[in-house]
């Protein structure tokens, strides 16, 4: 149904129910159903719209921001007075400290392989917890470092 009849016959319905005849009764039921059904149709029909609305506004302020993101990437490329790119610096220092975590990691995971071997199966000592306290901060640390770029 359209909406004009449906209103039209909720209309209807309201002046059978304010004359008072029986079919009245029965119908301020009907009246009070199709106006909680019209109510909700409405209801629905604002909150599309203003879903529609907020999707508009949403993809169209992503959109203003990319321009605005490919500048910011060139604006970083930053040139060192050596004549080198100050990211690929950043990426080489990264690279060494990457290595001489992972380098300690290997030491630390060989010495944890020691002291389990040296201890009994219902012992462990404090140094052994700390040591995996240690293997799981340089594992953080290289994760980390990693995944940064």
């Amino acid at each position: 149904m359209s909406p004009q009849p449906q209103i039209m016959t909720i209309l209807k319905n309201i002046v059978h129910s304010l004359r008072g005849d029986k079919e009245g009764r029965i119908l301020n039921e009907s009246v009070r159903m199709q106006s909680a059904d019209a109510a909700y149709m409405m209801l629905v029909t604002a909150m599309s719209r203003i879903l529609i609305f907020l999707l508009a506004f949403t993809m169209a302020s992503v959109f203003a921001q990319q321009p605005q993101d490919r500048t910011e990437k060139q604006s970083e490329d930053v040139r060192l007075p050596s004549g080198k790119m100050q990211k690929d610096e950043i990426l080489k220092a990264d690279y060494g400290k990457t290595l001489e975590d992972a380098a300690a990691l290997l030491k630390a995971v060989e010495d944890l392989k020691t002291d389990l071997e040296k201890t009994d199966r219902y012992v462990l000592s404090l140094g052994t917890l700390k040591q995996l306290d240690n293997i799981e901060k340089l594992t953080k640390r290289i994760r980390s470092r990693i995944k940064h770029y």
